[in-house]
């Protein structure tokens, strides 16, 4: 913990990542005290992922700059490699805490509309193969005898 702003900043400079904050639940402010400003509970969705402890995902794809921002909440457990109640005065399966983070995902929306093109692309040329084909079998298999068919019945 007393590396954590370093350890933020340096995430944050990782690509496509607009916002991070870690979140205290009451269980850790009771404990440890209030921490940062930017560490308190605000906000529904904030409130739902502590409610329910799982993670929350919001899709903003309707804008120039698409994101997508999970908050995914760390519940105590004395489970797996971190004992979080070795540290922690709190009961199993308490949240502690939540990482709210914020990524851009505008070029993986441009990829996905281009791939989307390309199939639209394929899909065309697909159906124009195919009226060619069709127009070609009728042509060959059912226009073309039954003209064979009417000129022979006219010339006798």
């Amino acid at each position: 913990m007393d590396r954590r702003d370093y350890y933020l900043t340096e995430i944050m400079r990782l690509h496509n990542i607009n916002m991070l904050h870690i979140i205290r639940g009451a269980a850790i402010t009771d404990q440890f005290g209030t921490g940062n400003l930017v560490e308190k509970l605000t906000g529904p969705v904030i409130r739902e992922a502590f409610t329910t402890g799982q993670p929350v995902f919001l899709l903003n794809e309707l804008t120039m700059r698409p994101t997508v921002r999970a908050i995914i909440s760390y519940v105590a457990s004395s489970k797996g490699n971190l004992n979080c109640l070795s540290c922690h005065n709190v009961a199993e399966g308490t949240v502690l805490g939540a990482v709210d983070i914020e990524l851009d995902v505008t070029s993986y929306q441009r990829r996905s509309l281009i791939v989307l093109a390309g199939l639209f692309v394929a899909s065309v040329i697909f159906l124009i193969l195919i009226a060619i084909n069709t127009s070609c079998t009728i042509q060959r298999h059912v226009q073309s005898p039954l003209e064979d068919l009417i000129n022979n019945t006219k010339t006798a």
